[in-house]
Order: C-alpha cells, then sequence, then structure tokens
C-alpha cells in the first residue's frame, strides 16, 4: 500500500482497506476531523471583536485573515461557539503567542469594545483567576468594569 493511500485512510474511519486476505477494517483508532465552513455564518474576531460574515475572511492557507484587524486565525478558532470564561482560558494561553501585541486598534479600545459586548466583568474575573491575581490588584477595575 503506497504512503498517499494510507495517509488519505486516516481521513476515513469507516474506510475498509484491502489487504491478501480481503477487507479489513481501518486499523485506526481515530479520523483526523476536517472542520466544515458555513460561509453565511457570522463569526467574532477574537483580536478586533467585532462580527463579520466568514465569507469576509480571506482565505491563506489554513488560516483565515480578519478583513478588519489582517490578523490569521484557524477557522476552528472562529467557527468555535465559546463562553466568556473559554475565551478568557484562550486569551490567558493565547498571551505568550502574543495576543495583547495583535489586538486591534489598541488594548485600551479592545478592553471598551469588551465592555460594549457586555463581557467585560465575567472575562476579566475569569483572566485574572487564571492569571492567580486578586480582584484588588486588578488595574482594570476602575476604567473598565
Amino acid at each position: 500500500m503506497s504512503y498517499e493511500i494510507s495517509q488519505k485512510m486516516r481521513y476515513d474511519k469507516a474506510q475498509t482497506v484491502l489487504t491478501y486476505n480481503g477487507c479489513q477494517s481501518n486499523s485506526n483508532s481515530f479520523a483526523v476531523v476536517i472542520e466544515k465552513a458555513d460561509f453565511t455564518k457570522n463569526v467574532l474576531c477574537p483580536f478586533c471583536l467585532t462580527y463579520n460574515l466568514l465569507m469576509r475572511f480571506e482565505k491563506r492557507g489554513q488560516c483565515y485573515k480578519c478583513p478588519i484587524c489582517k490578523n490569521d486565525m484557524m477557522l476552528r478558532t472562529l467557527i468555535k461557539e465559546i463562553t466568556i470564561p473559554e475565551f478568557a482560558r484562550w486569551v490567558f494561553d493565547y498571551r505568550l503567542s502574543g495576543f495583547w501585541t495583535k489586538v486591534y486598534p489598541s488594548a485600551k479600545l479592545w478592553f471598551i469594545k469588551l465592555k460594549e459586548l457586555g463581557f467585560s466583568y465575567e472575562f476579566w474575573e475569569n483572566y485574572n483567576r487564571l492569571k492567580g491575581e486578586s480582584k484588588a490588584n486588578n488595574k482594570f477595575n476602575e476604567d473598565y468594569e
């Protein structure tokens, strides 16, 4: 069996394998999940916090480029239904990859937009808990909540 065929089999767990003993089931314990995109769906860009149709995002390889802030994101990041605590966890984990340098147009305006969306209090509460800071040490309390 060629390498190309064996790699294609990873995408289809229900596919059978033809061997000299006959047909056997696929021995892989998983199938690669391919995200399906609904281009008529509104998605939230985490870097500029604006809703846009997915079809307005320019596809560049495996990533989609936001038309507003020009940041690249994976499709699974854009289409995932996410709660505010999960979003705070995602920002906390992404901060080491430069999240705060990628926010558009500036971090202060991103904080204001977060407040306008009504996510501010719960987001900062969860984000600071992940950082291990108490609410008294939160520098954003007086301006953005």
